[in-house]
């Protein structure tokens, strides 16, 4: 996945985690990064697994093993609707 913004302090975000990380799977899939950005940047969204996964060019079983370790290290949240989890 290629990223390409713009800098702008004001519409900045940061994400910090604890060094060294709690759960060592944390960063194991190559999707990790691609998911936190591509959330980061629609913060203001919510998306469904498959969305995320159609968005940043990975399976939806990888997007959804990555998601399922964010929400457990607290950097993400999933809220149920209907019969998906949005992101």
């Amino acid at each position: 996945m290629s990223h390409e913004m713009e800098s702008n302090p004001a519409q900045s975000v940061s994400i910090s985690v604890p060094i060294p990380v709690a759960d060592a799977d944390l960063f194991k899939s190559k999707a990790t990064n691609d998911i936190l950005l591509f959330l980061t940047n629609y913060r203001f969204k919510q998306f469904s697994q498959r969305e995320v996964a159609d968005q940043i060019g990975h399976s939806q079983q990888t997007v959804r093993r990555a998601i399922n370790t964010l929400v457990e290290n607290g950097l993400v949240v999933v809220s149920p609707e209907n019969n998906q989890r949005l992101v």
